[in-house]
This record gives C-alpha cells, sequence and structure tokens, in this order.
C-alpha cells in the first residue's frame, strides 16, 4: 500500500516538475526571443544614427545649410554656452527663449559649451532619430511585423528629411514624444511625466502634441491622465506664449485668412471649411498625407484608430495653415505626427502578431516595398548629385577662408555661409537686408559673383576687399 503511494506521489511530482520544465523553458524561449529583437534592434539604430549622421554632415559641408534655422539655433546655443540667456541674437533678433521658449536648448547648450561645433548639433538630432527603431520595439519578442516596422521608420521620408534639412529642438524631442506616448497607457507615472516635460520644453507650439497625447490617452481609456496632460498642456502654452510673444503672433500670420480673432478662425473653419483649399490645394493635402503615412501604411489596422486621432491637432494644423512649409515633409512641423503613426503600428501590430505565418510574410514584404517607393519618392536623395556634390570645390575653398577668421569677429555674409560662422555675437545675413552700416564689421564674406555693391560699399569705408579664390571675395576691416 505505502508503495503504491508513493508511486502516485512520484507521478504527481514528476507531473509538476515537467509542467514547470515546460513553463520554464517556454519562459526562456521569450526571453530569449526578447533579447534577439532588442539587439537586433539596437544594432538598426546605430546603424541608422551613423547614416543620419553621415548625410547631415555632408549636407552641411557642401554648403547646403542656410542659416534660417540652423545658424539660428547655434547662435541662441552660443550666446547660452558662452554670454545669457538673455542675449540678444543677431539673426533673430530676440533672446534665446524669446524665439519659441525652447526650455530644451539649455541642455544642448551646455552638450555645445563642451564641444562647440555645428556638428555637435547635427549629431546629437540624428542620434535622437536614429533610436526611433530601438524605443519602438525594445520590449517586444521576435516578430517579422516588428521587423517591417522597424524597416518603415528606418526608410521614412520624415526622418531623413527633417533631418537633413535643419536643426530644430522639436525633431530633436522626438524620441521623448514616443515614450511618452508609450508610458500614456502604463500605471508609472515618473516617466510619463518627465518625458512628456521634456517633449512640451522643445517649443510653445508642442501643445499640439500635448493635445493629441490627451486624445490618445483618453481613447485608450485613461480619463484622468488625459485631463492632467491637457491642463498641463495648457499650462505650459500660456506660460510660453507670455514670455515668447515677442516673436509675432504666428496663429494670425498662418491662420489669419480665415479671421482676424481665434473665434472668427474657429467659426469660419465650422461654417466655410472650404475655404482651407484657396491656401491648400486638395491635390498637396493628398501629397502631404501620402508622404505622412505612406510608409507605415500596410501595418495599419482598426487597433490604430486612437494613435491615428492622436495626430489631429498637430495634422489638422499644418494643413489649413497658410505656410506651405508645414505640409513639406522636410520643414520640423510634421516631426510630432511620427510618434502617433509609430505607435498606430505598434497598437495594431499587437492584434496582428498572431496571424499565420503566410500572411505576416505578406505584410512584412509589402511593408518593404512600401516603404522603398516613399523613400524614394519623397527624400529627394538625388540632391546630393544635383545641389550638393556639385560644391565640392567651393566647399573646401570656403573652409579655408572660415579656418583663418578670428573666433569673435563681426561678419556680414550670405545665408549659406552664415550657417557655418554662427558661433559669435554679431553675425548678419545679407539675404535679410537689415544689417548695419558695413564699419561695424570686422569681416564682410560674399559669392564672387554676388552683392558688388555691398564690396564697393566697404571700400568706401576703407575696407581691404581681395579674392582669396575663384569663388569668395573678402573685405577686412584695417585696424592701426
Amino acid at each position: 500500500m505505502r508503495c503504491i503511494k508513493t508511486i502516485g506521489k512520484l507521478k504527481k511530482f514528476y507531473l509538476i516538475a515537467n509542467v514547470s520544465l515546460s513553463i520554464y523553458s517556454y519562459t526562456l524561449v521569450l526571453e530569449q526571443r526578447q533579447i534577439f529583437m532588442r539587439k537586433v534592434a539596437l544594432n538598426t539604430s546605430l546603424i541608422f544614427s551613423l547614416i543620419l549622421i553621415l548625410f547631415a554632415i555632408s549636407k552641411h559641408i557642401l554648403m547646403g545649410s542656410a542659416a534660417w534655422d540652423l545658424g539660428i539655433f547655434e547662435q541662441f546655443c552660443w550666446l547660452i554656452a558662452n554670454k545669457s540667456i538673455h542675449s540678444i541674437s543677431s539673426l533673430r533678433g530676440v533672446s534665446p527663449l524669446q524665439d519659441h521658449f525652447s526650455l530644451l536648448l539649455l541642455p544642448i547648450s551646455f552638450i555645445y559649451k563642451l564641444f562647440p561645433s555645428t556638428l555637435t548639433l547635427l549629431i546629437i538630432q540624428s542620434i535622437s532619430l536614429g533610436s526611433l527603431p530601438y524605443l519602438a520595439v525594445k520590449d517586444k519578442k521576435t516578430n517579422k511585423l516588428y521587423i517591417g516596422l522597424m524597416i518603415a521608420i528606418v526608410l521614412s521620408p520624415i526622418i531623413f528629411l527633417a533631418n537633413l534639412s535643419n536643426f530644430h529642438p522639436e525633431v530633436l524631442s522626438a524620441p521623448f514624444m514616443l515614450i511618452a506616448i508609450q508610458e500614456s497607457i502604463k500605471d508609472r507615472r515618473a516617466p510619463y511625466y518627465l518625458s512628456f516635460l521634456i517633449s512640451l520644453s522643445a517649443k510653445k507650439s508642442q501643445l499640439l502634441f500635448g493635445i493629441g497625447l490627451s486624445i490618445y490617452s483618453f481613447a485608450k481609456g485613461k480619463v484622468k491622465r488625459a485631463l492632467n496632460s491637457l491642463i498641463i498642456s495648457i499650462s505650459w502654452w500660456l506660460i510660453a506664449s507670455s514670455y515668447s510673444s515677442i516673436s509675432g503672433d504666428y496663429i494670425q500670420e498662418r491662420l489669419g485668412y480665415l479671421g482676424d480673432s481665434k473665434v472668427q478662425i474657429i467659426i469660419t473653419l465650422l461654417t466655410k471649411p472650404f475655404r482651407i483649399f484657396y491656401e491648400a490645394p486638395p491635390e498637396q493635402i493628398i501629397l502631404y498625407t501620402l508622404g505622412l503615412t505612406l510608409s507605415f501604411l500596410i501595418l495599419f489596422g482598426k487597433e490604430s484608430i486612437p494613435g491615428l486621432i492622436g495626430t489631429i491637432p498637430v495634422y489638422f494644423t499644418n494643413i489649413i495653415s497658410s505656410a506651405g512649409s508645414q505640409r513639406e515633409l522636410y520643414s520640423q512641423y510634421s516631426i510630432s505626427i511620427l510618434p502617433f503613426i509609430i505607435i498606430a503600428c505598434l497598437d495594431s501590430i499587437e492584434g496582428k502578431k498572431n496571424l499565420s505565418e503566410r500572411i505576416i510574410n505578406r505584410i512584412y514584404l509589402s511593408t518593404i516595398l512600401i516603404s522603398s517607393i516613399a523613400f524614394f519618392g519623397y527624400s529627394r536623395i538625388g540632391y546630393f548629385q544635383s545641389r550638393y556634390l556639385p560644391n565640392f570645390k567651393e566647399s573646401i575653398a570656403f573652409h579655408k577662408i572660415k579656418s583663418n577668421i578670428p573666433k569673435y569677429s563681426a561678419i556680414l555674409t550670405n545665408s549659406q555661409m552664415g550657417a557655418h560662422l554662427a558661433n559669435r555675437e554679431l553675425l548678419h545675413i545679407t539675404e535679410d537686408h537689415n544689417f548695419q552700416e558695413l564699419e561695424n564689421y570686422d569681416y564682410i564674406i560674399l559669392p564672387k559673383s554676388k552683392d558688388k555693391f555691398i564690396v564697393k560699399e566697404a571700400k568706401k569705408y576703407k575696407m581691404d576687399c581681395y579674392e582669396p579664390n575663384d569663388y569668395h571675395v573678402i573685405c577686412k576691416k584695417i585696424t592701426n
């Protein structure tokens, strides 16, 4: 009898051990899949960051940058790092925070202080955008749909163009926006509010991102968090607007065609919505929308609706604006839409990852194909051959000139060269037509074939004007 009981206990023990071993093995497999996915995502982000850095630096060195806005933000950083936060930018005519109340410039300026170069700004922005594939799937288990999403992110023309075009704090804040959306449906508070506040600090108009985040949180059932986020966003807008109002009323400038006041603008949108087509033709809106979503289109599903609704505040503002640049993928205005699109894909993938392998492969391959079409159709990568590489010799000649100019010299130049000379207190751009008397500048650097009137005037002030190469003319103040 005891023998039978012992055998029964052994069977139970064997069954429990077998089940435990199965659970352990399954857990181990899941952990291995998660570790593998994290490695793939990390390697993808590292390679992607290097590619973004390479293209951004190449374009800048080949004279493809402009003082607006790269030069402006570098001068802001230089002033914060070397003078004070209240110093007035000669390019913008306001202090760094009066422009868009970008508090994010403060830590950026600290990095710039350690590594004082335009390339520093381009590199940290490239790394920030390059981290998006990793942040999107770092906690996911191996699945072709997640790999497809990473490919869609890498080939997204929004990222490539926004990074290549210029430097902007809100572009650099894209990873924090993605983290904020991911954390909005979790119970943890610190990661959410920290990433959310960093996202808002990039610019006062990040209010629109905050409203979109509130909409997403509400749609996902996080009502309290949605209300808190909305209150914080509106409070941020009020504080930022009161401090940066000196830089202009962008609502009236870009939406003024709809009415003379904010109330009138809203009434016009409700009663005469077709008026927006005077400033934004339907075909322009369609092309813009397609450029935003094409890379990710195959990954969307019904679960994507909350994420896509979250894009509405930024997207709608862009399509009704009289500024066409807000509907251009190369501008910074669309970058706040991208994190919501990524989340929309992630939410949809959660419902698709249990589909048959055949369907998953079809979605995966279709995503690669459509993403490639989107990239080559919208990225303007051909500009390197047609616009930037032809500047190679001129670029070499300019950088030789630049190396001989004293660090604190006051300079008058054009926008193209001004993007390389913004690390000083006094820099003016000839295209702005608001520069000072020529005697106030230590150096005037201009293209050889343009602005000959300025050179003649500089000679009247007894400046020494000469042509150091085949591309430029320099006028230098003669010191006793």
